[in-house]
C-alpha cells in the first residue's frame, strides 16, 4: 500500500516537472515572439491605460506636483449660449506678398506664435499698429504645455490686448492651422477657444484671423516665431500651468516600453 502512494506520489511530481518545463518553453517562445513583434505585454499596458484614466478622473498626474492641474474641457455654463455662437472662418496667405493683399491699411495686425523646444514652451504675440509702432509680448507657459496650448494662449492673449486697448477692428495672423481649425468651431470645449470665444462676443471684436505659411519670410510670422522661443527659455512665471493628457500618455507609453523591454529581458534567458 505504502509502496503503491509513494509510486504515485512520485508520477505526480514528474508529470508537474513536464508541464512545467513544457509551459517555460512555450512561455519563453511566447515572449520571443512579442519582443520581435515589440507588443506590450497585456499587465503592462493595463497599467499604462490605468495611469492616464486616473489622471482623467483626478485632474493631476503622478508625473506632476498636485498644484499643476488637467487641462478639462469647458462647462457649459462658461461657453456662450448657443445662440450667440458662430462659425469663425479664416483666410489663407502663402507668402508675404498675399499678406499685403489681404491686410487693410490703418488697422492693427498682430502675428502670433508659440514654441517648444528642449521641454520649454512660450508663446508670443507681436502688434504692427497703424502709426508704425511694434509692440511685442512674450508669454511663458509650463513645461508640461503643448506647443498647441502656447498658440491658443497667444491668440487669446493677442484678443485680450485689444480688447483693453479697445481698438475693435484688427487682423491676427497665425501659422497655426489647427488652431484656427478650433477657434472656428463655434461648439469648441477647449478652455482657451472658449475664452476668445467670449472675448470676441462681450467686447464685440471684429477680428480677421488669418493662415500664414510659417517660414516663408513673412516678416511678422519670423518676429513672433523668435519672440516665442525667447519666451519659452525665459525665466518668467509661466501664465498657464496646465498640461493636457496628451502629456501623461506620452510618458505612460514612454513607461510601458522601458517595463516591456525589461519584462522580455528577464523572461527570455
Amino acid at each position: 500500500m505504502n509502496e503503491a502512494i509513494t509510486n504515485k506520489t512520485q508520477f505526480q511530481k514528474e508529470y508537474a516537472e513536464a508541464i512545467r518545463k513544457a509551459s517555460t518553453e512555450n512561455f519563453r517562445e511566447f515572449c520571443n515572439k512579442q519582443a520581435l513583434a515589440r507588443l506590450t505585454p497585456i499587465h503592462i499596458k493595463i497599467n499604462e491605460l490605468a495611469i492616464i484614466e486616473t489622471t482623467k478622473l483626478t485632474g493631476t498626474s503622478k508625473y506632476l506636483p498636485t498644484d499643476i492641474s488637467l487641462d478639462t474641457p469647458s462647462k457649459p455654463e462658461e461657453r456662450l449660449h448657443p445662440s450667440r455662437r458662430k462659425i469663425i472662418h479664416y483666410q489663407e496667405a502663402n507668402n508675404a506678398q498675399e499678406v499685403n493683399q489681404i491686410l487693410l491699411e490703418n488697422t492693427h495686425h498682430i502675428y502670433t506664435d508659440g514654441s517648444r523646444h528642449d521641454e520649454k514652451v512660450g508663446g508670443a504675440f507681436v502688434v504692427y499698429c497703424p502709426n508704425g509702432k511694434i509692440i511685442t509680448r512674450k508669454l511663458k507657459l509650463h513645461s508640461s504645455c503643448s506647443v498647441f496650448q502656447a498658440e491658443l494662449k497667444a491668440i487669446e492673449q493677442a484678443c485680450v490686448w485689444l480688447a483693453d486697448k479697445h481698438i475693435p477692428n484688427a487682423a491676427i495672423l497665425t501659422d497655426s492651422k489647427s488652431g484656427l481649425q478650433e477657434i472656428g468651431n463655434p461648439n469648441s470645449t477647449n478652455q482657451i477657444v472658449t475664452n476668445i470665444h467670449r472675448m470676441l462676443d462681450n467686447h464685440s471684436l471684429s477680428v480677421n484671423f488669418i493662415w500664414v505659411k510659417a517660414h516663408t519670410g513673412i516678416a511678422g510670422n519670423e518676429a513672433a516665431d523668435l519672440a516665442a522661443k525667447a519666451a519659452a527659455t525665459s525665466h518668467n512665471v509661466p501664465i498657464l500651468i496646465k498640461f493636457p493628457i496628451s502629456f501623461v500618455r506620452k510618458l505612460a507609453q514612454q513607461d510601458s516600453k522601458v517595463a516591456s523591454e525589461q519584462f522580455y529581458q528577464d523572461n527570455m534567458k
